[in-house]
């Protein structure tokens, strides 16, 4: 059978949607390969990385479990033998029970953060289960920006605030506080915007302990605080901003509640 391209995303929680292409023979996936820069001369490159070209290996390497496997010694010992999946699910479905019986419907608790984005996730199918035998303990918020949303709501009125990537080359200053997108990536643009926006003339600062990839990428000015710092270097910036007047005071009447006593 000849080779099958068959086109597909990355749909892990990396935000970076990456486009995948995966090569097939005989139903069994041979690489992965992605979209190039030179592919899209006149758009943002939608190219993996390399966690995205082993996307294949998530699923298909030899180190996953066939089959489920149930411990036959003492916890830590590492002894497993395996057993059926009936048998598998039915031991799961009796200590749901028991823990339910026995504690109530907080003591279960499906674990935020799977890493999975999908349409149906396990984490959802899991909740809903557990919702239709008694309930669950459920969580709120999130670990990426429930401290920026609060922010922006209370600043601005709206938890959706700030400047597209496209702008950026329009800005005069690009603050990255410890943020270092070309190691730590999380999507196919922001280091593409940011270049874009150095081109311009655009001044960015890093602030970072380390001299990283993104301060030599971008060539960047580089502020190497030391670690544990970064709320002293904040104060001395607030610090500057009220003491020289740089504050934006037909702002703060206007918009601001709480920003001294006078805002109060």
């Amino acid at each position: 059978m000849a080779e099958k391209i068959i086109p597909m995303v990355g749909r892990n929680n990396c935000g970076g949607r990456c486009l995948l292409y995966a090569h097939v023979e005989n139903g069994r996936i041979l690489r992965m390969t992605t979209e190039r820069p030179e592919d899209c001369p006149d758009c943002v490159p939608l190219t993996a990385c390399t966690r995205g070209l082993n996307y294949h290996g998530t699923f298909l390497s030899p180190q996953r479990l066939s089959s489920p496997l149930l411990r036959i010694g003492q916890r830590g010992e590492g002894r497993f033998a395996p057993i059926s999946w009936e048998e598998a699910v039915q031991r799961i479905a009796d200590g749901w029970q028991r823990i339910y019986d026995q504690y109530g419907p907080q003591s279960r608790y499906v674990n935020y953060a799977t890493g999975v984005e999908s349409v149906m996730p396990p984490s959802r199918l899991a909740k809903r289960l557990l919702a239709l035998t008694g309930g669950y303990l459920n969580s709120y918020n999130n670990y990426s920006n429930p401290c920026i949303v609060a922010a922006t709501e209370l600043m601005y009125g709206t938890p959706v605030s700030g400047s597209s990537p496209e702008t950026w080359d329009k800005s005069r200053l690009i603050l990255l506080w410890g943020h270092n997108p070309a190691e730590t990536r999380f999507d196919s643009q922001t280091m593409f915007y940011l270049r874009k926006a150095r081109r311009a003339g655009v001044r960015i600062v890093v602030i970072d302990p380390r001299r990283s990839d993104t301060v030599r990428a971008l060539d960047a000015e580089w502020v190497p605080l030391r670690p544990g710092t970064d709320s002293a270097l904040a104060d001395a910036m607030a610090w500057v901003i009220l003491t020289e007047r740089l504050a934006d005071r037909a702002f703060l009447d206007a918009c601001c509640v709480g920003f001294d006593d006078a805002h109060l």
